[in-house]
C-alpha cells in the first residue's frame, strides 16, 4: 500500500465508530493506569524480580512450576480419569521444575570467580 492509501485507511478508521471507541478505550486505560496502585505494585515487583540473582530466579520458577504440577495431580486424582495420558503434562512440568531447582544450585552467583 502506498502512503496515500495508508492515510486514507487511517482516516477512515479514526472516523468510524469502532475507531472512536477504540481510541476512547485506550485513552481511558492510559489515564487509569497512570495512577493505579496495582500497576505501581506490578512495576515494583518486576523491578525487584529483575534485580534478583539467577540462582534465586531459577529456584523460585522451579518451585512454582513444581507446585503447579503437584496441584494439578492432586486435583485430578479424586476424579479417577481414565488412562494415564493426563499425567504427561504435569510430569513434564514437574521434571522441568526439578531441573530449574537443580540449576539454581549449579549456577554461580553474579560476580563469582570463574
Amino acid at each position: 500500500m502506498s502512503t496515500r492509501q495508508d492515510a486514507t485507511v487511517w482516516r477512515q478508521l479514526t472516523e468510524s465508530a469502532i475507531g472512536r471507541f477504540g481510541g476512547a478505550a485506550i485513552e481511558i486505560t492510559t489515564r487509569a493506569t497512570a495512577d493505579s496502585r496495582i500497576v505501581g505494585t506490578a512495576k515494583r515487583a518486576r523491578t525487584a524480580w529483575a534485580r534478583l540473582a539467577a540462582p534465586i530466579k531459577h529456584r523460585v520458577a522451579g518451585t512454582v512450576t513444581l507446585a503447579a504440577a503437584v496441584t494439578h495431580v492432586a486435583m485430578m486424582l479424586p476424579q479417577h480419569p481414565p488412562g494415564a495420558w493426563w499425567l504427561i503434562v504435569p510430569s513434564l512440568a514437574g521434571a522441568f521444575g526439578l531441573v530449574l531447582i537443580g540449576l539454581s544450585f549449579l549456577t554461580p552467583r553474579a560476580g563469582a570467580a570463574d
